[in-house]
């Protein structure tokens, strides 16, 4: 029988040996390794203002009653933006978008969930002051950084790290009704930001102060910051399109499939430049809120441009919550309202995130499917496993492909890339996923940008347990990697755990058979001398870096210990490979303030037995190198 990990998740009491169920509250009790991770999150703090004030005015019963309707406010319009409430302090409320999955936008869904507060507590507020004679105000703080997530199966808090401690700052030095974010958010969700510079906040307790802004709204979402190039390696994909959108042709309905950062959005944007008018609307993670949600984006747009139509279609698709949805009705006041919005030309509109649409979406959408003369595409975007599969789409999906070599050159040197750096980005992000290129041609320094962390590491909290354990495994041994090796360091996986979870990733085009087309962070030739077992490698170098920094440092530093252990002693394995691997555990046991001694001597060792074996092979510049890494970690001891 499995042993169980740690506390009960129900009620925290701590298990018997051999317990499957807790004792105390009857809850089935986790089992297995418990699971953190090194993930970037972002942190709401929100808390009452005023609130010793009022509870001298009211009776304890009432203000009781006050304080649960002020946190059930809350942590709905928390909750409705995909965070997860963590705990309660005082009148606090602490927040955390990032688990248990992190999603590419959850600085962004973070601060509209913090002014979703703000109309929230307003409309609570009508109905508090005659009840009860009070108003309550609020003060936010919000920011984004790196911080280890717990494991909720053994009772551990989700997050922690000094981005909470900042998160608490601000809350703290903002005023009553103000929002305060921090760089970081500020950085990842700027671009759909409207901000008011403040002065830096005196935080307590940090040695510098810290930068902030005062949020005051959210646009719609747009495209990440970077450099601002010209679509290349799409003229087929946008012919078809705007044929589709040309005046007096019939409605049509598209979904456009493919990885995160492939061009999707871009390629939409640029059908949309070509129309008389257009419109974008954003389908929200599971949870919400109702099926026909994203409509209601439409209709305020379409208010805003003095459309005549939306008032019919609140109605029929419920907007205002007003009974359930009539989807016939929401399907004509759809066409209706695009009929009206073109005027007779074109028109565009733009529905992003369809992996998380609900179906009834889809056929709210599909009325506009051969409408004669509506002159109107429907174009949605999806990464693949959403709602591509509806019979309404059958024969209607458009999948991008990775852009070419040739395209990807284009690309960079449309932005403005020298050739040396151009080969640099194409070195670190492989041809093919165009916001990878931009992102990395706009910082090009060593360093992973924070957006595509963001991003692919949402791309793998969408994994189970089992690929994301070959994962973490993989990440440690390099961008090329083995089955021996991941078995190693999956002591828990049983052989055909892992074999089926590999194929698993390469269905999922995470990872490929054979050498990387590009050298990973390992030295070269990782996998050639193992000729007795298959290669394996990350598709996209990024994607190695964003697993590798994701696994606790605690784990990288064992993995490589272990890989040392493996590889040491084989004749075919190259001494500064197994050095490699000593150097990052020391690292890694240094930083956690363990004992990295024995490791770095180890890798002195090694060290110093390269260099001379470079040496009497005739590499003399390669000895150098190595025989000063030796130096310097000899030095450091």
């Amino acid at each position: 029988m499995r042993a169980a990990v740690g506390l009960c998740p129900s009620c925290g009491l701590s298990p018997r040996d051999g317990d499957r169920y807790c004792s105390r509250c009857g809850a089935e009790l986790p089992v297995g390794r418990p699971r953190e991770r090194r993930i970037l999150a972002t942190i709401l703090f929100c808390d009452l203002v005023g609130s010793t004030a009022m509870g001298e005015r009211l009776d304890p019963e009432a203000l009781r009653s006050v304080q649960q309707a002020y946190f059930a406010t809350v942590s709905a319009a928390l909750r409705r933006h995909g965070g997860e409430v963590e705990k309660f302090i005082g009148d606090a409320v602490m927040c955390v978008f990032g688990v248990p999955r992190a999603r590419e936008d959850d600085a962004l869904r973070g601060c509209r969930a913090a002014l979703e507060i703000g109309r929230s507590l307003e409309r609570l507020n009508e109905r508090l002051r005659p009840e009860w004679g009070v108003e309550l105000h609020v003060r936010i703080g919000l920011n984004t950084g790196e911080v280890v997530a717990g494991d909720a199966r053994r009772g551990q808090a989700l997050v922690t790290g000094d981005a909470v401690n900042t998160a608490a700052r601000l809350e703290q030095a903002a005023g009553a009704d103000e929002v305060l974010i921090g760089t970081l958010t500020r950085r990842l969700a700027g671009r759909s930001l409207r901000t008011i510079d403040v002065p830096p906040v005196a935080a307590r307790g940090k040695a510098e102060p810290v930068e902030a802004w005062e949020l005051i709204g959210v646009g719609p979402r747009r495209r990440p910051s970077g450099v601002a190039s010209a679509l290349v390696g799409r003229t087929r994909e946008l012919g078809e399109l705007l044929a589709l959108a040309r005046a007096g042709q019939p409605g049509a309905l598209r979904m456009l499939v493919g990885e995160p950062g492939i061009g999707k959005s871009r390629l939409a944007a640029e059908v949309a430049a070509h129309a008389r008018a257009a419109a974008v609307i954003q389908c929200p993670a599971h949870g919400e809120g109702a099926a026909l949600w994203p409509l209601r984006a439409l209709a305020e747009a379409a208010e805003s441009a003095r459309v005549p139509g939306t008032e019919a279609l609140r109605r029929a698709a419920a907007l205002d919550g007003d009974g359930p949805p009539d989807l016939a009705a929401t399907g004509a006041a759809l066409v209706d309202l695009v009929r009206a919005w073109s005027a007779g030309g074109s028109f565009v509109l733009i529905v992003e995130d369809a992996h998380w649409a609900q179906r009834q979406l889809i056929e709210a959408l599909s009325a506009i499917d051969g409408e004669p003369g509506l002159a109107t595409l429907v174009l949605l975007t999806e990464r693949a496993g959403g709602v591509a599969d509806h019979p309404r789409l059958v024969g209607r999906v458009l999948e991008l492909a990775p852009l070419s070599g040739a395209h990807a050159d284009a690309l960079l040197a449309g932005c403005g890339v020298g050739d040396a750096a151009r080969r640099s980005v194409l070195r670190r992000a492989g041809a093919g996923n165009p916001l990878f290129l931009e992102q990395l041609a706009a910082e090009p320094r060593d360093e992973l940008p924070v957006s595509l962390r963001a991003l692919l590491g949402a791309r793998l909290d969408e994994l189970d347990d089992a690929e994301r354990d070959v994962v973490d495994a993989a990440a440690i041994v390099g961008r090329e990697f083995w089955l021996e090796a991941l078995r190693l360091l999956t002591p828990e996986s049983d052989v055909a755990d892992v074999g089926a979870a590999v194929k698993s990733l390469i269905a999922k085009d995470l990872i490929v058979r054979g050498r990387a087309e590009a050298p990973g962070e390992s030295p070269r030739g990782l996998t050639a001398v193992f000729t007795f077992d298959e290669a394996y490698s990350f598709r996209h170098a990024l994607m190695h870096d964003v697993a590798y920094v994701a696994a606790p440092k605690a784990r990288r530093a064992t993995g490589h210990e272990l890989m040392a252990d493996l590889l040491d002693g084989r004749a075919e394995v190259p001494a500064a490979l197994v050095a490699w691997h000593l150097e990052r555990a020391a690292d890694l046991r240094r930083e956690l303030r363990g004992d990295s001694r024995p490791l770095a001597q180890r890798a002195v060792r090694k060290l110093e037995q390269a260099g001379l074996g470079a040496h009497a092979a005739g590499d003399d510049e390669a000895a150098r190198r190595l025989l000063e890494r030796a130096a310097r970690r000899t030095a450091a001891l």
